[in-house]
């Protein structure tokens, strides 16, 4: 080699380097996550914002009851409360709890004292035929009640009642980062003649088979990863949940795509241990659509179906736990490619 210019083991040890120190920070920051909720005040915080974000409801108008759920108190009018559907519609309904400030003065009360007042304003509005409004207003005091369901769910339990789902989720980003990008971009085409990266820039094939071939592997990997998401809305898996042990099936039979690709003409600073089956040009192209494909399609049917099967009140808490299930196949994925291209390579 000439003078200065690194040669092929020099860049796989920097390479090797770099992506350890990738996966260490992702490693990190997911344990920090996690360690997050151990924290009385990044509980409390998480905890007052998703009960604030479930109060509000822009189906209710401002002539209708308007409640605000905070730590310690419930803003409500004490005015006029109007019927949206039914004969009672437009009828004035009086203010039962009013404590004789009269008007449509709103009034700060203890949130146990609010929300039984407005079951009472519920119940008087419900008598006069307002039954639309009553089903809103039943909403709202769902998420305002102390004791409602969703301060019961707690991140674990959601993670248990999700637990196939997010099994799936992370061995989908677990299998797609064992080999892409690191074996995928080692595969070079079959018309190259080098016994160490990089592949032959031009080979008498054409360029696309020299430099250009590792390219559009990436190419080809987004492609399919795109149009696997925008698959996942289609047909019947795209309008209800699939079975939990039928994705995480889905998931695992991916591993075989992963196997395919290791076993294509892999070329790298050492000697790879894993025999060449697959040599046309066609197969690692095919694999790596396939393995987009299936990654973009299972990792939308997740994202999309798993807040489906939790309670309305329960599914704000669903994001962080599928974005930590995500991060961690990722992290794991990271970690499985450098032991498979430490083991799979010989000296």
């Amino acid at each position: 080699p000439e003078v200065g210019r690194p040669t092929p083991r020099h860049v796989s040890a920097a390479a090797l380097v770099y992506f350890a120190i990738a996966t260490a920070v992702m490693a990190g920051c997911a344990g920090a996550y996690a360690a997050l909720w151990s924290v009385p005040y990044a509980r409390r915080h998480c905890t007052a914002a998703d009960a604030g974000a479930g109060d509000a409801d822009p189906s209710v108008t401002d002539s209708e009851a308007a409640t605000v759920a905070g730590d310690h108190a419930l803003l409500l009018p004490l005015g006029q409360l109007h019927g949206s559907s039914g004969e009672g519609a437009g009828d004035v309904m009086p203010d039962t709890c009013n404590d004789g400030t009269g008007g449509d003065d709103a009034v700060l009360r203890p949130a146990s004292l609010a929300h039984n007042c407005s079951e009472r304003q519920a119940t008087q509005l419900a008598s006069r035929g307002g039954t639309q409004a009553v089903e809103r207003i039943g909403a709202i005091l769902q998420s305002a009640d102390p004791s409602s369901e969703s301060e019961q769910w707690s991140a674990w339990r959601v993670a248990y009642e999700l637990r196939l789902y997010l099994a799936a989720v992370a061995l989908t980003f677990l299998v797609t980062l064992a080999v892409f990008p690191g074996i995928a971009s080692s595969v070079c085409s079959q018309h190259s003649t080098a016994a160490a990266p990089p592949c032959t820039p031009h080979p008498p094939a054409g360029r696309f088979y020299g430099e250009l071939f590792v390219p559009a592997v990436f190419v080809l990997f987004n492609a399919g990863d795109m149009a696997g998401r925008m698959a996942a809305g289609w047909g019947l898996l795209g309008r209800q949940p699939p079975q939990g042990a039928a994705l995480v099936g889905y998931a695992a039979v991916r591993t075989l795509l992963a196997l395919a690709l290791a076993l294509c003409n892999v070329t790298v600073a050492h000697t790879w241990t894993l025999p060449v089956v697959f040599k046309s040009d066609v197969w690692p192209l095919l694999f790596t659509v396939v393995l987009g494909l299936t990654n973009g399609h299972l990792a939308s049917l997740v994202c999309m179906h798993a807040p489906t099967l939790l309670p309305h009140t329960a599914q704000a808490a669903c994001g962080p736990v599928l974005a930590f299930s995500i991060t961690s196949g990722i992290t794991a994925g990271s970690v499985l490619a450098l032991l498979l291209s430490a083991v799979l390579q010989r000296s």
